[in-house]
């Protein structure tokens, strides 16, 4: 067995762990700016996701020609991410969310005894794929 100089092997483990380091370093410098909108397109996902369930209600009082307005919301006013939500006399759901400074509209169309929805968030990064834009 050879006997390898002390500064041999304090070397050898300072490449090791720089190397290691830097590897790490690397990963983050990839990964982080990836994860940078992942929280507030979540939210928007999740916000579009609950007020969606006004819809069913709002296509009804459309459809029978009633006044949209007075559809129940008061299970959505408590919700942590919502700091705003309102219907419109025609439908349109609007919801403010002051935690991550988004507006999104929900606005429907009746054709017959069909109503299709249109979606819109500002700013447009945090719902593009979310209101499939």
């Amino acid at each position: 067995m050879e006997n390898v100089p002390l500064w041999k092997k304090i070397g050898f483990r300072f490449a090791k762990g720089f190397a290691v380091v830097c590897i790490i370093g690397i990963f983050a410098a990839i990964f982080i700016p990836v994860q940078d909108g992942y929280t507030p397109h979540s939210i928007t996902t999740y916000i579009i996701h609950t007020a969606s369930s006004l819809k069913p209600s709002i296509e009804k009082q459309l459809i029978l020609h009633l006044p949209t307005e007075n559809v129940d919301i008061s299970s959505l006013k408590n919700n942590q991410y919502i700091s705003y939500i309102k219907v419109s006399s025609i439908g349109e759901i609007t919801v403010f969310s002051e935690k991550i400074g988004t507006l999104i509209v929900l606005t429907p169309m009746l054709k017959g005894n069909t109503v299709t929805w249109s979606c819109y968030a500002l700013p447009e990064k945090n719902g593009k794929s979310t209101c499939g834009k």
